[in-house]
């Protein structure tokens, strides 16, 4: 072999040496390192023999804070003017005007039903197309009033009330009082008795507010002779049971006596008779 190949050898060697010994010094730095990481202070020392030694105690370790990574964001150009939606050239129209001025009849009979049913005074004046503020002090003013509407039908829960069972005076004025056809021929208006023309002359002074009529009052009572109840009586004229209960206590001023009630009857016929001739 001559002396420039062992040169090469011994080179090659040395290369090998060198590159075996740069991947040990790695190792050692990565171990190190994550050593480091896990919180213990590893010493990488070279004795005076030459050896490299790695030194950690295990016992020596302090908690190591998590700091977290920074990212760098581009920077987003802002325009100097930012564009706006066109306008539309469709304009809206103003809302209806509010009602003003003093409740009438049927206003403050609508607001009160309402109100008895538990309608806030907020909806009732959107229905009514006013302030919620007139609604507001109207139910304040009209307390007793609701509440005695509200009672009248709690205590008409059963609905026993508006169908007696025990006449007064005898057997055939339940049969009157149940008997809800109307007359073959209308009777003519002095054909009323006196108690008759008393119970007339209450229904005039009653009147006719919200969507009441002779012949809703007379439809009324006869559900209610025939023991329907209040709530398919309501049902069938479309309001709420507090309504109904409400315009049957007014219409009914004696609601212990049959003898009354036929009355009553008698005369809602004969004005229901007389709005269907006035129509005609």
């Amino acid at each position: 072999m001559s002396a420039i190949e062992e040169l090469r050898r011994e080179a090659a060697q040395h290369m090998e040496c060198a590159k075996a010994r740069l991947e040990a010094v790695n190792d050692l730095a990565w171990a190190e390192g994550k050593l480091r990481k896990a919180g213990f202070a590893p010493q990488l020392v070279r004795d005076e023999t030459g050896f490299i030694i790695l030194r950690v105690d295990l016992d020596d370790w302090q908690a190591v804070a998590i700091v977290g990574r920074i990212e760098l964001v581009h920077e987003i150009e802002v325009p100097a003017e930012i564009p706006t939606m066109p306008e539309a050239s469709a304009e809206v129209p103003p809302p209806p005007e509010l009602v003003t001025g003093p409740f009438s009849d049927e206003e403050r009979e609508i607001a009160i039903a309402q109100f008895a049913q538990g309608i806030a005074p907020a909806e009732v004046a959107r229905r009514l197309n006013r302030k919620t503020k007139q609604l507001a002090n109207l139910r304040q003013r009209s307390k007793d009033v609701i509440e005695a509407i509200q009672a009248r039908a709690e205590d008409l829960a059963d609905e026993e009330i508006l169908r007696p069972t025990k006449p007064a005076s005898g057997p055939g004025l339940v049969a009157a009082a149940a008997d809800h056809k109307p007359d073959p021929e209308p009777a003519p208006p002095d054909a009323l008795n006196a108690a008759e023309r008393e119970i007339d002359m209450h229904l005039n002074a009653l009147g006719y507010g919200n969507s009441w009529s002779p012949a809703r009052d007379l439809r009324l009572a006869e559900l209610l002779a025939e023991g329907a109840g209040a709530f398919a009586a309501a049902e069938e004229l479309g309001i709420a049971k507090t309504e109904a209960v409400g315009r049957w206590m007014n219409l009914n001023t004696d609601k212990g006596s049959i003898d009354h009630q036929a009355r009553l009857l008698r005369v809602l016929r004969h004005r229901a008779q007389g709005q269907q001739e006035a129509a005609e």
